[in-house]
């Protein structure tokens, strides 16, 4: 044997070697994983395991049906890296409008300090799902890296879960109920709770977190009896189930469908003939054809376009929720956990931003604010009505004054939109809850401001999002020891992970949080925690905006009182 030979078969041997010592197996109830061993930014070994299936692909007669449990396989599966993105039409932001993504996409991603399985300390678990107006966004690591949770002794799991029509679409009935992609997510969580002790986890201690349509997907958790007993505690991040674009009434939903069809080519209102004529579409076709099936208002209205449903026409053991969000909150109907729920500063930057980088759009809004009012208030925008609330909505926000392509004028969308659901189902579930309900207020603005990148300009403000830099690793953002972003990110990360471990954002004294008690909102006292460059503790957030948004939704009884 030749000495180059030689070397190489020692490499070889070597190479062979130390992947075996990189890579550790668990066992789940499907079979064996094998995963890897990793380190976080900061040094702490941890172990990861990625692309585990959680349910059969939802394709062939499988698609518009609600998921089923993977079948068991033999042998040691590999999770070294992760599965399909579930299909969507480009990113948010991002003009790339290739779609990506394959249907077989329900996996989730385990990381964890211990594989010790039935632990006498279990660690606490949190359970992440993600945003994108439920049409983009997966369970990713480039989006949600773990790293500083993970360094708070606590495992982390994310989850795909099936986008715009895949994963929402329906006709109302019980051919095509809707809400797949929350079913997803339940069954995710019933995975979790089968297995996670096998990752040193506690199926006692797991906490859902989600930020935008990922935080109203939690709210959805919260009220939905699918999901009693999933979890022990929620984080709701700038989403709610009574948020103005996420819910849809059944006869809606059906609408939206029928016109998917006829851009599809397809003239039936037969729920049978729509379901058999869809499970035969390309896929692309109709993830494609969501944008053209809708209405002329709706493409100027919505981010959201197929949405969550009631399935009140629906019948068998497997219904979501049967009515809307609102009435069941104020019946008491949700799952009694500690809660933690709010909102950054500027929520409406982003739909701000796509106005005023659209002309036509802006002179759209400027000649009817009533572009403004929210989709669950019951007004014809086009009536006389809908025109004179759309001029009390520029009276109010910007003094009668049109809105401008000015980037400065943060001020001229009415942010309160997006932060009154939130606000509103803080409030009645603090009423009626025997857990603990918590609010907060986002409002630290650092040196990288989300919208000043994406306005390529000097402005900053606390977008839609922002506390997801905070919260996760970001390796684009280089946090000095001792700077105000890095003692930010510290803050919400060990409120975050105090409070999936403890049910408590504070349950003891604590230099890092400046020794604050964070108060649970009440019936008499609304608290909530301002989190800015200090921790306070506050009441009731933007009282006036919320107070005008309260007498419209009484106005035009959108609201149970």
């Amino acid at each position: 044997m030749s000495s180059y030979n030689l070397v190489f078969l020692v490499l070889s041997l070597l190479n062979v070697s130390l992947c075996q010592e990189d890579t550790v197996t668990a066992t789940v109830a499907e079979g064996q994983l094998r995963g890897k061993v990793a380190k976080t930014v900061n040094g702490v070994t941890y172990y990861s395991f990625q692309g585990i299936p959680y349910a059969k692909p939802p394709t062939g007669k499988l698609r518009f049906k609600n998921p089923e449990p993977v079948d068991p396989w033999e042998g040691i599966r590999d999770a070294l890296e992760e599965g399909y993105i579930c299909p969507q039409y480009g990113m948010v932001m991002n003009a790339n409008n290739d779609i990506s993504g394959e249907e077989d996409c329900l996996f989730v991603n385990v990381y964890t300090l211990s594989l010790e399985s039935n632990s006498e300390n279990p660690n606490a678990t949190m359970v992440w799902i993600h945003g994108g107006a439920y049409q983009t966004g997966s369970g990713n690591i480039e989006s949600a890296r773990p790293d500083f949770l993970l360094e708070q002794g606590v495992n982390v799991v994310t989850l795909n879960y099936r986008l715009s029509a895949l994963g929402f679409l329906s006709t109302g009935d019980d051919v095509i109920p809707g809400n797949f992609g929350l079913k997803d997510q339940v069954l995710a969580l019933k995975w979790v709770q089968t297995n996670i002790a096998q990752f040193g986890g506690s199926p006692s201690k797991i906490t859902i977190f989600g930020q935008s349509a990922g935080g109203a997907s939690i709210h959805y958790q919260v009220i939905s009896p699918l999901a009693k007993g999933l979890f022990q505690g929620a984080i709701a991040e700038s989403g709610s189930a009574l948020g103005s674009t996420v819910y849809e009434t059944p006869a809606k939903a059906r609408q939206r469908t029928i016109r998917l069809c006829q851009a599809l080519d397809l003239d039936s209102d037969n729920s049978t003939e729509i379901l058999e004529y869809l499970q035969t579409m390309f896929t692309e076709d109709i993830i494609q054809t969501v944008t053209y099936s809708l209405t002329a208002e709706q493409s100027i209205r919505e981010s959201v376009h197929f949405r969550p449903t009631s399935e009140e026409n629906s019948s068998g053991d497997q219904q979501f929720i049967t009515d809307e969000p609102i009435n069941l909150l104020a019946a008491g109907i949700f799952n009694d956990v500690p809660f933690i729920s709010g909102t950054v500063t500027d929520e409406g930057m982003v739909m701000l931003m796509e106005i005023q980088g659209d002309s036509s759009k802006l002179e759209t809004f400027n000649n009817n604010m009533a572009y403004m009012i929210p989709e669950n208030l019951n007004v014809d925008i086009d009536s006389d009505e809908g025109k004179e609330l759309g001029e009390k909505i520029r009276s109010f926000y910007v003094n009668g004054r049109n809105l401008t392509q000015d980037t400065h004028a943060r001020d001229e969308l009415p942010h309160t939109m997006f932060e009154y659901g939130t606000v509103k189902h803080v409030q009645m579930q603090a009423k009626l809850a025997k857990s603990p309900v918590y609010q907060y207020y986002f409002t630290f603005k650092g040196s990288s401001s989300t919208v000043k990148h994406f306005q390529d300009n000097d402005y900053s403000a606390v977008g839609h999002g922002e506390e997801l830099k905070y919260l996760f690793y970001d390796p684009r953002q280089n946090y000095s020891t001792g700077s105000p972003e890095q003692i930010t990110s510290d803050r919400i990360v060990k409120l975050w992970t105090n409070f999936a471990k403890t049910g408590n954002p504070t349950p003891d004294d604590d230099a890092v949080l400046e020794n604050v008690t964070w108060s649970p909102a009440t019936d008499e006292e609304h608290n909530y925690l301002e989190i800015g460059s200090d921790l306070s503790l506050k009441q009731d957030l933007q009282p006036s905006r919320m107070e005008f948004w309260e007498e419209e939704y009484e106005t035009y009884d959108s609201w149970p009182q």
